[in-house]
């Protein structure tokens, strides 16, 4: 019981960890002038880690951002012979996550800021500075 606790806090740290990296990546945009794609794809990354996914594992689910499923899989995981990768699920025999809509959500979110921004720089999330 003890490591299903230890697998779901190291999963909601690695998601605040992906939050503060998602705040430092808005707040540095003008870093990214002459490379637009570059920031349009670290932050639709960022923002598809943090996408809500299940974690399976028993007979029930838990919902979690990816990144912190991802974690308390792979924290779980007794050997990497074990390890299973499907279209839509990551995990193990006792525990797995949902990956499907991570990646829908990271290529909605790229196409979005392509079709928004065009060739400008990057300009997400403007306030007066």
């Amino acid at each position: 019981m003890n490591l299903v606790v230890l697998a779901v806090v190291l999963g909601l740290l690695a998601s605040l960890a992906c939050l503060r990296a998602l705040i430092v990546l808005v707040k540095r945009r003008r870093h990214y002038p002459g490379h637009p794609l570059a920031y349009r794809l670290k932050l639709s990354a960022l923002i598809a880690l943090l996408c809500p996914t299940l974690v399976l594992g028993g007979h029930g689910g838990l919902p979690m951002p990816t990144v912190g499923g991802l974690t308390a899989v792979l924290v779980t995981l007794q050997s990497i012979h074990d390890l299973r990768l499907s279209l839509i699920a990551f995990g193990h025999e006792n525990a797995a996550v949902l990956i499907l809509p991570a990646p829908a959500l990271f290529l909605l979110v790229l196409a979005t800021l392509c079709v928004i921004l065009g060739e400008s720089e990057p300009k997400l999330f403007v306030w007066n500075e």
